[in-house]
């Protein structure tokens, strides 16, 4: 066999002074082809048959991987077709957040946080957005925490709710939200966390100084 490399298919070899032929049969594999065994070939005829049966194997082989190339550029289409949907379905709900004349607050029930605010939702709360970021649930909703705490577990599990008459703190005012709906309810579980973060998005229809 040669010393380096890949052996050829067929070449001289010189046995006990007597000239004759070596074949070299591959085995394919996820790894590349694998030497399986080496045929001595006495005979022309039978050094043909021996490499049309190697082409064929090379072939069939070029074959799997030209059909698992095209399953991967189908699947990494596809994953592009779905993250290009996502972030038009994403544009579309910023878009309605933003210019909504409701107010509406993003709420992360478990850990007591309101992560986002659209502008009604500010003038309304009399908050800037920063502001209603850095509150607590409690600290907006402090007569009615437990009742709006139970609601949006039960919107996680259902994926709506309805609810009203909820007491809320501005800054400048104790109001009293007429009517709270849901407007979109999520769960996704953030890299390093093996809890899953729910979201829900209220719409504040109305609301009332309390006198």
């Amino acid at each position: 066999m040669p010393a380096s490399g890949l052996p050829k298919i067929a070449w001289d070899h010189v046995d006990n002074k007597q000239a004759a032929r070596y074949c070299c049969a591959f085995a394919h594999s996820e790894l590349g082809p694998q030497i399986a065994e080496w045929t001595r070939v006495d005979g022309s005829d039978e050094l043909e048959r021996f490499e049309a049966a190697q082409r064929q194997a090379s072939d069939e082989l070029r074959q799997r991987v030209e059909e698992r190339a095209a399953d991967l550029r189908s699947v990494d289409e596809s994953l592009q077709r779905e993250a290009a949907q996502r972030q038009r379905s994403e544009e579309r709900f910023r878009n309605i957040f933003e210019y909504s004349n409701d107010a509406i607050l993003v709420l992360d029930p478990d850990h007591d946080e309101i992560l986002d605010a659209n502008p009604r939702a500010c003038r309304l709360l009399s908050y800037t957005r920063e502001e209603l970021g850095n509150l607590t649930l409690g600290a907006l909703f402090p007569e009615d925490l437990a009742r709006l705490q139970s609601f949006a577990l039960a919107v996680v599990e259902d994926g709506f709710g309805w609810m009203d008459e909820i007491s809320c703190q501005t800054l400048v005012s104790v109001a009293s939200v007429n009517e709270v709906e849901v407007v979109r309810s999520t769960s996704a579980k953030p890299a390093n966390s093996r809890r899953p973060l729910y979201t829900v998005a209220c719409a504040i229809r109305s609301m009332a100084a309390v006198a």
